[in-house]
């Protein structure tokens, strides 16, 4: 109860902004979690403290702290907590510009949702790929249709009708 008691009110102080009050509570509630060994609660703790970190602006040790969260729920088959754990990096990595690793995590959300059937969930992970996917070849994208050149108009023309990835060969 000591433990839940400061999960929620880490919580309580991340929805009002004092992230370092926080962490405190949040640290605290790992700790309780770590000595009772329930990995759903250290798999709760690590998913609060990266969203703390987050919007403190820490996003490498958010990224951490999800990554952890990501290798407990692997460990102990917490399925659905993989499948979010897989949209959590997969979204933090979305907002920093890296649509490799984006994609990379949206995939494996989605194949985890179609794994275990959740129709609302394959969707979403559907939809964040592909943003994640046209992010990462918008640049190129643009930058074929600005150089008019023969070979930059082809290459638009065979992706229109393959939607392959010819991009990033041809520059």
């Amino acid at each position: 109860m000591e433990g839940e008691t400061a999960y929620r009110h880490g919580l309580a102080y991340q929805s009002m902004g004092d992230q370092t009050t926080a962490k405190q509570f949040l640290n605290m509630f790992m700790e309780i979690a770590t000595a009772l060994g329930d990995m759903e609660s250290i798999s709760k703790a690590y998913k609060a403290i990266a969203k703390s970190l987050e919007s403190g602006g820490k996003i490498s040790d958010a990224i951490k702290h999800l990554e952890k969260y990501l290798e407990v729920c692997r460990k102990n088959d917490q399925h659905e907590n993989l499948l979010d754990a897989y949209m959590c990096l997969g979204s933090i990595h979305m907002s920093r510009a890296q649509y490799k690793q984006s994609s990379e995590y949206f995939t494996q959300a989605f194949e985890k949702a179609c794994s275990l059937n959740l129709e609302p969930s394959i969707q979403k992970a559907q939809v964040c790929l592909g943003i994640a996917q046209a992010h990462s070849i918008l640049r190129v994208y643009a930058t074929h249709l600005q150089i008019n050149r023969p070979q930059n108009i082809s290459t638009l023309v065979s992706w229109k009708e393959t939607r392959e990835d010819k991009f990033h060969k041809s520059l």
